[in-house]
């Protein structure tokens, strides 16, 4: 937007300088420009009603001089610029004063934005933090035994395989289990419980170790027989060639035996395995050893 600014009365339009033909003074609407100010174009030059009409040249003319007068009017000050200003309203230092409060309200707001912003990224991480606390602490306890189908442990997990570990290393782990299935070297390491190979069996007492066995089954018997076999888990010893014959009213001859016992003759079962071995699926025992 473009403000057209009055000529003073009493000055006449001129190229370049000018002398005023009153003392200085400020009228209504009007204002006296010191001699060494440049001098405004006239209104109509400007406004399109002079005539004969403007030519591009003194437009382009009118249009520097008040470039130029604007640039003083803004200029370093003087008692007549400063004059000037007041007399189109511009106060420079209130205008300072406005544009120092403004850019001190928005360093204010800005400084407040971030102070906000950076408490509400503490109070969010602080939040974060305690869920994430309470997930750990409401998760599996150190000491559980898992299974995994994995080769290896994984991360807060050791292997179940009776090796012995840092009492220092795994201090949570240790308060748990103690020297319950082993001492280590009774001084700074302790032993993981062991299930390879193994099952687990509930006891109030965990830690106690059950080697395979097998209610021991022996049976033997001497018979005699006349004829016929038996078949089953129990047979008869057909090594008989020997036997002594012990005659009978009836002529029967009656021959000895052994009776044998041997249960794999019964079932497949049975002879298939060192100990009793129900259908399994072998997996990785792992114990619980610290918060991942």
């Amino acid at each position: 937007m473009m403000y057209i600014l009055p000529v003073a009365p009493g000055l006449r339009p001129k190229t370049g300088k000018h002398q005023p033909t009153r003392p200085p003074s400020f009228e209504a609407g009007s204002f006296f420009m010191e001699n060494d100010m440049t001098q405004l174009p006239e209104k109509n030059l400007l406004d399109g009603s002079k005539l004969p009409k403007t030519t591009t040249g003194e437009m382009k003319d009118a249009l520097g001089k008040l470039r130029d007068y604007l640039n003083e009017l803004l200029g370093e000050d003087s008692a007549d610029k400063e004059a000037a200003r007041l007399a189109l309203g511009i106060d420079l230092a209130e205008l300072d004063a406005k544009i120092d409060m403004k850019a001190g309200q928005d360093a204010i707001t800005a400084i407040e934005t971030a102070v906000q912003d950076k408490v509400d990224k503490t109070v969010l991480e602080s939040r974060l933090q305690a869920l994430e606390e309470k997930i750990v602490t409401g998760g599996i306890p150190v000491g559980t035994i898992v299974m995994f189908t994995a080769v290896e442990a994984p991360a807060g997990y050791l292997k179940c395989d009776g090796s012995a570990v840092g009492r220092e290393t795994y201090p949570d782990l240790y308060a748990t289990i103690k020297d319950t299935y082993g001492s280590g070297d009774g001084e700074t390491t302790f032993n993981l419980p062991n299930l390879i190979g193994r099952f687990a069996e509930g006891s109030v007492t965990p830690g106690t170790v059950r080697e395979a066995g097998l209610p021991n089954i022996t049976a033997s018997a001497y018979l005699a027989t006349t004829s016929g076999e038996i078949r089953g888990a129990a047979y008869w010893n057909d090594n008989w060639s020997d036997a002594p014959k012990v005659g009978n009213p009836e002529g029967w001859i009656l021959y000895k035996n052994w009776l044998n016992l041997n249960a794999s003759r019964s079932s497949p079962i049975y002879g298939n395995s060192h100990t009793v071995q129900p259908p399994a699926l072998t997996l990785l025992p792992c114990v619980k050893a610290f918060q991942a």
